[in-house]
């Protein structure tokens, strides 16, 4: 029995409930009596397996519960307490930093109470932030940590604090030392090497393989990632740091005192440099625990190992327990434990492949073939329902995309370090090294862009055809578990045959229509989609997170089929209606661009004139655009508009459904709307400016009447949108009132 399994089972689980489900003033006296009833299960009950599971898992939890009270008490309250005070701070910087918009940011550590506390802290004015170096001034305080309102948690990162600076700041250059600022240097040591010695279409993908440093990556590539599979090998994880060990104790000779001595350093500093993620972390620990039972000549346990690391993790940081990361990487790790093996002897058992044994070529390609299948598809089991709910998507083609990748994946990683240490050596000779190693790399970018872009390769999880198949799916692998005859054949054509209907009815839904409107749900933003027939618009594309509101867009039409739209429509430039453009275009074709020609210095509509000047048509006058059952008619705004009245409006017009769409418009702009079309009386009006009390006025009520108002908003954000007297408007016309805030993403089919 693995007592410490099922201790940090319970343990895990107690963290979750701690952090997730129960209120933090009750965790002391849960913890009490979940001890106090650990003790009766061990006393009082009679001997036996599952009393003994029982009795570690419930003190297991008793345990986190303690843990977690005194981590809150006297680590994240005071940064809590810290919410919204402003006062004289010395931060150290810990990375280099970082300007936007002639403002500087960057990661660093401050002292509370004799606590170190690491905040990301942001400047009024572009500074050169190094590692080591000081930043001194007034900031105001705002706390974004556990359950903090109105906070965004950094997850699995350990900061609980933002700073702004109020005033002037100015820095202090007394290079502080240790082994963070050391790590941070040297990474950034590596990128410059990195940038260097690879050529300019394949140094951002050197620099994410190895570092996890995706900022070099273009937005399609980052996307191409995302929906081919594949996007685990730019961050660095368990697969990573197998592979670096294997470089080791290969290059080692395989000695296993040399490769502990200088093996174990390797790993640690590897850690270091790719930022102490919980993932990294997790891989580091466990790769070192099977490096200790080498040298111990102890039989290697993965499933207490995997134990120990999270057991670290969550004891060090129980907030590691929100980060994506981690949870992915346990997900994947228990799914290779569990299913790998029984894959493994499947896949090599099927007298249909031939023979697995043996040293030939064709052998061990069959042997590299079955370990990659088994190893991905176990790692899938449990990490296909998270991607699914953190990210919105299931990618139908991981599989592939990993078995066609992640040898070459192999050579590359290793193929950065020699390049590296070459070119350390002697210049040209790692510059030469690089230019071998990119052609394999633009390999791995090939098939990711490929992949990507094939039909149904990735489809959205808020599709609901797309979830009963996944529920579904699980349910017949779990049936075929627990069955005595495992017809895997029989479960692999259930799972074809039922994923192909899922996809066939999502289409069949789309198309049935004559016409269709969804607003998506990007939080404060607007993205919709005008459809009817074949033929589809987009009509903005901007949210709270700029790049969600692109990949929602994108795979909530790919799970329709669509690859291609006929034109996206910009009502204005703002962030909220135009900051995820560029990622749209890096992941749905679109033929046409109708911008509003106003006079505007935005970096979208900079962007979009110097990417794609051929698609633009710019909406000076009242234009109209003809679709199968429908009409869209775009209303150009007056030609000395400024802020929020410059924006274009749009009338979607179908058989027995009119839709208005007003962007940001104000009083002023609407009244010239009104002014320039003829509107008709709507079943359905877009609220100007998310619910704002300046827009959707009285005058623009009475002219078009609508039945139903639409009101793409963010929930609980910072603006207070929907406006209460917008509300009282609507209610005053007997409108039904929708809110993506609260119904999530809407369609309305006709």
């Amino acid at each position: 029995m693995r007592k410490l399994m099922w201790f940090v089972l319970g343990y895990a689980l107690g963290i979750a409930g701690a952090i997730w489900v129960l209120d933090r003033k009750w965790h002391l006296i849960y913890a009490t009596s979940l001890f106090l009833l650990s003790l009766g299960l061990g006393l009082i009950c009679s001997p036996g397996l599952y009393r003994k599971i029982t009795s570690y898992i419930v003190g297991g939890i008793a345990v986190a519960l303690l843990c977690f009270f005194i981590f809150d008490s006297y680590q994240i309250n005071k940064a809590r307490e810290q919410d919204g005070e402003e006062v004289e701070l010395e931060i150290l910087v810990l990375d280099y930093g970082s300007v936007s918009n002639d403002r500087s940011y960057a990661i660093g550590e401050i002292q509370l109470s004799d606590t170190s506390h690491k905040l990301i802290f942001f400047l009024n004015e572009a500074m050169d932030l190094c590692p080591g170096d000081r930043v001194c001034g007034e900031f105001y305080l705002s706390y974004t940590g556990h359950k903090a309102e109105g906070g965004s948690t950094y997850f699995g990162e350990g900061i609980y604090l933002k700073a702004y600076a109020t005033g002037d700041c100015y820095l202090r250059f007394e290079k502080e030392i240790s082994f963070n600022i050391i790590a941070a240097k040297l990474r950034h040591s590596l990128t410059i090497r990195i940038d260097d010695i690879f050529p300019d279409d394949v140094k951002g993908f050197a620099r994410a393989l190895l570092l996890g440093d995706s900022n070099g990556l273009s937005k399609a590539e980052n996307n191409n990632f995302q929906n081919s599979g594949i996007r685990h090998i730019i961050a660095v994880s368990g697969l990573h740091i197998s592979i670096l060990f294997s470089f080791v104790h290969e290059f080692l000779g395989k000695r296993k005192y040399m490769t502990a001595i200088i093996g174990i350093p390797v790993l640690i500093l590897f850690a270091a440099l790719a930022g102490f993620t919980p993932s990294a972390v997790r891989a580091c620990i466990m790769q070192i625990l099977m490096i200790g039972s080498m040298l111990l000549n102890k039989q290697y346990d993965p499933p207490t190992s995997l134990a120990f690391a999270v057991l670290m993790i969550l004891g060090a940081d129980p907030l590691a327990m929100t980060s994506i990361g981690f949870q992915l990487s346990v997900a994947s790790v228990l799914g290779i434990f569990l299913f790998s093996s029984k894959i493994n002897r499947y896949i090599t058992s099927r007298e249909w492949l031939g023979k697995f044994s043996g040293k030939g070529r064709k052998a061990r390609l069959k042997r590299m073939f079955a370990s990659s299948a088994s190893t991905s598809l176990s790692a899938m089991v449990f990490t296909i329902p998270l991607s699914a709910y953190y990210f919105g998507t299931v990618c139908t083609i991981g599989i592939i995309s990993n078995l066609l990748t992640l040898w070459a994946v192999t050579y590359i990683f290793c193929g950065l370090i020699i390049s590296i240490i070459l070119s350390m050596v002697f210049a040209p000779l790692g510059v030469g090294a690089a230019w071998v190693l990119a052609w394999l790399m633009r390999y791995v970018l090939w098939i990711s862009g490929l992949l990507a872009f094939i039909p149904f390769s990735v489809v959205s999880a808020e599709n609901w055809y797309i979830v009963t198949f996944l529920g579904f799916s699980y349910l017949l692998v779990f049936i075929m578990l627990f069955s005595k005859e495992k017809k895997v054949a029989f479960l692999v054509g259930c799972l074809a045959f039922s994923f192909a209907v899922s996809i066939l009815l999502s289409v069949l839904e789309s198309n049935q229509d004559r016409f269709s409107m969804t607003v998506l749900d990007v939080g404060q933003g607007q993205c919709i989609l005008l459809q009817s027939g074949d033929q589809c618009y987009i009509v903005d594309c901007g949210g709270t997170s700029a790049e969600g509101s692109a990949d929602l867009a994108a795979r909530t039409l790919r799970t329709q089929g669509i690859g291609r739209v006929d034109g996206l429509i910009l009502t204005h430039y703002d962030h909220d209606h135009a900051g995820g453009v560029e990622s749209l275009l890096s992941q749905i074709t679109i033929d046409r661009l109708y911008l509003p020609n106003t006079e505007t210095e935005d970096s979208a509509c900079l962007w979009l004139q110097e990417e794609y000047p051929e698609k633009i048509e710019w909406v000076n006058r009242k234009d109209y655009l003809h679709l199968d059952h429908a009409i869209i008619t775009l209303v150009p705004p007056e030609n000395d508009a400024i802020g929020n009245n410059a924006c274009l409006s749009i009338l979607f017009q179908a058989e027995n459904c009119d839709i208005l769409i007003t962007g940001d418009l104000q009083a002023k702009g609407e009244a010239h709307l009104m002014r320039s079309v003829n509107l008709p009386e709507v079943e359905i009006l877009v609220a100007g400016h998310h619910g704002a009390d300046d827009s959707t006025t009285m005058a623009l009520l009475k002219e078009v009447n609508p039945a139903t108002v639409v009101i793409s908003v963010g929930e609980e954000n910072n603006f207070g949108h929907p406006h209460i007297s917008l509300l009282h408007r609507l209610e005053i016309f007997g409108c039904k009132v929708w809110r993506t805030d609260e119904n999530g993403t809407i369609t309305f089919r006709g």
